[in-house]
């Protein structure tokens, strides 16, 4: 929701329905978000996740698709070595697919009548994909970083005495549970060395 304007319920839902073709298109989290985030620009967004998929589904296996499909990205110089590469990042095949854009009858061999609206979405905004892609890939990176940084052995430590502090305050209940832990932690903190 920081980049794009789908709620963060309705990515979770879309990647549900398109994750297995994503994970199988070797397509990163943040690309998977951008993409739906990209179509739903433009798109309903209750039919993103069904854009995404089919998007993918033809970069996938552009090679089995019909022979019109295949003679008009011929036509436009469309490489699908590149399209099946899962390798390259899904920017670099969609830029490549992106080459049949101004053909609507191109586009419409290729993704068909009702998936024609994905296609033109993400292809007339490439730019902003890219830009948002980055973007949320610097958010993962620095949550993925966050996340390293508190799990050290310190913050499990102040975690665990801030948990500790609070059961002791929360109510007598607790109190015998916890005389044995603080005798344990007692213990362990006397003989840490051993």
């Amino acid at each position: 929701e920081v980049v794009g304007s789908v709620s963060t319920a309705k990515i979770a839902a879309g990647l549900q329905e398109f994750g297995a073709n994503a994970y199988n298109a070797n397509v990163k989290l943040s690309e998977s978000v951008a993409l739906l985030e990209t179509l739903g620009k433009q798109m309903d967004h209750s039919k993103i996740a069904v854009g995404a998929r089919n998007i993918l589904s033809v970069m996938d296996s552009a090679k089995g698709l019909p022979k019109e499909a295949l003679e008009s990205m011929k036509k436009h110089g469309v490489n699908l070595n590149v399209l099946m590469d899962k390798s390259k990042s899904l920017g670099e095949r969609i830029r490549e697919l992106s080459k049949i854009q101004k053909d609507a009858v191109a586009v419409t061999k290729v993704f068909g009548k009702e998936n024609m609206t994905a296609a033109n979405v993400i292809f007339g905004n490439l730019d902003t994909y890219d830009k948002w892609q980055g973007q949320i890939e610097k958010i993962q990176k620095a949550e993925d970083q966050a996340k390293t940084n508190s799990a050290t052995l310190t913050n499990k430590i102040e975690e665990l005495k801030n948990s500790f502090i609070n059961a002791s305050v929360s109510g007598d209940k607790l109190n015998p549970s916890l005389e044995k832990v603080k005798d344990v932690l007692g213990w362990a903190a006397d003989n840490m060395e051993t």
